[in-house]
């Protein structure tokens, strides 16, 4: 399992959980056409690196431990939360 970030320009940045990029790319589009009715945009995924300044690399280490693939968001007192595309607001 890895951690990814995908851009596209005007929105913030989203984290994925995936296994490859293919599959973050699938997971970012069914999270962005679930949300949206207009046109994809282009997008860029990239591989964060677990170690990079700032990480809770803890927190992180568990939610790469399980194994599931989705859209991430950091919760300040639970640690990474997991969830379907779709179901994950950008603005949260």
């Amino acid at each position: 399992m890895h951690i990814f970030e995908v851009t596209c320009a005007g929105t913030p940045g989203v984290t994925v959980f995936a296994r490859s990029y293919d599959e973050a790319a699938r997971i970012y589009v069914a999270h962005r056409t679930s949300r949206d009715s207009d046109v994809l945009p282009d997008f860029e995924v990239k591989q964060r690196n677990t170690y990079w300044p700032g990480m809770d690399r803890q927190a992180l280490a568990e939610a790469l431990a399980f194994g599931i693939s989705g859209i991430g968001r950091l919760h300040p007192d639970r640690g990474w939360l997991i969830l379907p595309p779709g179901q994950a607001k950008e603005d949260e």
